[in-house]
């Protein structure tokens, strides 16, 4: 049978080559379910933000092994005290790594050093201002001690390290680049002060009572809470407020009945604690581990900037940030004859401090049950304050590689965002475009389906529980 007549109604195969392809028009309903493609779209980016934090995790563990680290501590702290003076870097490394009763050996030989060196035996009376200055610093270093902990071996409870915290992989990643900005900025820092020393140290800041204190003040309170919430796996991050009462109950339901569930929601730690390795066993110059100065890469000196990598990998962006500030209170030059009576009253307080293995408590406090509904029983704006004020302060952290004013620099430190709308000019936050996605409050498409009545009212009141949440 002939096809000549067939074939100038049929299409060619080189005609359907060169036709270009037209957009594939992707029908869509108002109203359908797009859940499957959102929950894709955060698994893609969860597995980049997960090769992104494992890069990191290799420039932390460049010639630094973390799960070997407490050896080495222990087989430092013989050492630390000998040829220790106050203000000295070792005696930082002493206060936070020696147990309590050789700190008070050390502390009162150090106390009569100062007394026998300097006529000044007294602290003068400090103002309000002062006073709140010195409690701040003293329970900051009291944080860090319980922080350092496991490199002691005085707690038992394990050590999160930062690589396991997958399911907030974007927000580990940010915290570990930020880290990686502390401690180059620490070590340049650190080089300055070893070439000289003008023994302008304190504990209080010059900064009257205004705003800009505030500020500060408000942003050193959430760094000490930031660095608690490390030591417990449910507290970190901690700015993931969980406003839901009845997300409290449902996640403590899950994780005691179905703790499978609860760790792949990121709610239980892992099964065993995945400790980071050495990704090098020898690091070069310009590495995060290496002093730029070659002579320092031994000693005291070597054990300081390796625990600010150390707290960057077990506890995060935030335990470093208050350690390396600590640190820089500190000094590697003897206190001179001559010095200056307030630098002497200093020394004076640093060598009278005294901490306890307990005096942090590990967990941090249940988060406030919110449920907006009886304006009289409620007070919307100001849990929406506090619910936004956590993210804008978390974020002057990341963004500030110290809160300490440099000398020769002009003060351009983190500020307070301007004041929240009035009750009338309240905004529901479904019109907000500045909500962040690391609240994460689940939604009802992730619970448990099931025919149970009681789950299925839990449900219905979390659906309730959530169009009234400002999330």
């Amino acid at each position: 049978m002939s096809t000549d007549k067939l074939a100038p109604d049929s299409p060619s195969s080189s005609s359907e080559e060169e036709k270009p392809s037209s957009p594939i028009d992707i029908p869509y309903e108002p109203g359908k379910d797009t859940r499957q493609f959102e929950e894709a779209k955060i698994r893609a980016m969860t597995e980049v933000a997960s090769e992104q934090i494992d890069e990191l995790m290799g420039l932390f563990t460049k010639g630094f092994d973390p799960g070997m680290f407490d050896r080495e501590v222990l087989a430092c702290l013989p050492n630390l005290s000998a040829n220790i003076f106050p203000g000295s870097y070792k005696h930082l490394l002493v206060i936070l790594l020696l147990d309590c009763g050789e700190i008070e050996k050390i502390q009162m030989a150090l106390e009569t050093w100062l007394n026998a060196r300097y006529r000044t035996q007294e602290i003068p009376t400090l103002s309000e201002t002062s006073m709140v200055d010195v409690t701040y610093f003293v329970s900051e270093i009291e944080m860090l001690r319980k922080l350092v902990a496991p490199l002691r071996g005085d707690t038992s409870v394990p050590i999160y390290w930062v690589n396991t915290r997958r399911k907030d992989s974007s927000i580990v990643y940010k915290q570990l680049a930020a880290s990686v900005e502390v401690i180059e900025q620490f070590k340049k820092d650190i080089m300055t002060a070893l070439e000289s020393d003008d023994e302008n140290r304190s504990m209080y800041t010059d900064l009257p009572v205004s705003t800009e204190r505030t500020s500060i003040l408000s942003i050193r309170q959430h760094r000490l809470d930031a660095c608690k919430a490390t030591a417990d796996w449910d507290g970190f991050p901690k700015t993931d407020l969980e406003a839901s009462s009845f997300h409290q109950l449902y996640k403590a339901y899950v994780c005691e009945n179905m703790p499978d569930r609860a760790r792949s929601s990121g709610w239980l730690p892992p099964m065993a604690p995945d400790i980071p390795d050495s990704s090098s066993a020898k690091a070069e110059q310009g590495d995060l581990c290496v002093w730029p100065s070659e002579q320092h890469n031994s000693g005291f000196l070597s054990l300081l900037l390796k625990l600010a990598i150390w707290l960057s990998v077990a506890r995060g962006q935030a335990a470093v940030h208050l350690y390396c500030d600590i640190a820089r209170h500190f000094t590697a030059h003897r206190p001179s004859k001559s010095a200056r009576e307030p630098y002497i009253c200093f020394l004076r307080q640093l060598s009278q401090i005294r901490v306890s293995n307990n005096g942090v408590m590990s967990r941090m406090q249940t988060p406030v049950h919110l449920r907006l509904g009886d304006p009289q029983l409620s007070n919307a704006d100001y849990f929406m304050d506090v619910w936004r004020s956590n993210f804008v302060v978390a974020q002057g952290l990341e963004e500030e590689v110290s809160l300490l004013k440099k000398k020769d620099e002009p003060n351009q430190g983190f500020q307070l965002s301007d004041p929240p709308a009035s009750r009338s000019e309240f905004q529901h936050p479904d019109d907000c475009t500045t909500v962040p996605s690391r609240l994460n409050v689940p939604r009802p498409s992730l619970l448990v389906q099931t025919d149970d009545p009681v789950l299925r009212l839990r449900e219905e009141a979390l659906i309730d529980d959530q169009a009234s949440l400002p999330i």
